[in-house]
């Protein structure tokens, strides 16, 4: 995973939730190298090679970057967090 340059992302096409809101969320998008970019709302991004964004993505899928409050607030019937 390295940082990556703010004119490195003028080529790419970034997606962001539709379950985002008040615009603290993060865009991901795939770099022309064939890596994954992903970046904050101030627009500060990480590039990660295939083999390091399936590590994550496994990682997020497992709960590992859970944060204990915002676990217990998950309505387990949807899915969803509630607030």
């Amino acid at each position: 995973m390295r940082k990556a340059l703010p004119s490195e992302d003028t080529v790419i096409d970034f997606k962001i939730s539709s379950f985002c809101s008040f615009g603290s969320c993060v865009e991901v998008g795939r770099s022309p190298d064939g890596g994954v970019r992903m970046r904050d709302a101030t627009k500060q991004a990480l590039t990660f090679n295939c083999e390091e964004w399936g590590a994550f993505i496994a990682k997020v899928k497992a709960g590992d970057y859970d944060l204990p409050m915002i676990r217990s607030l998950a309505d387990t019937a949807s899915g969803r967090f509630v607030l």
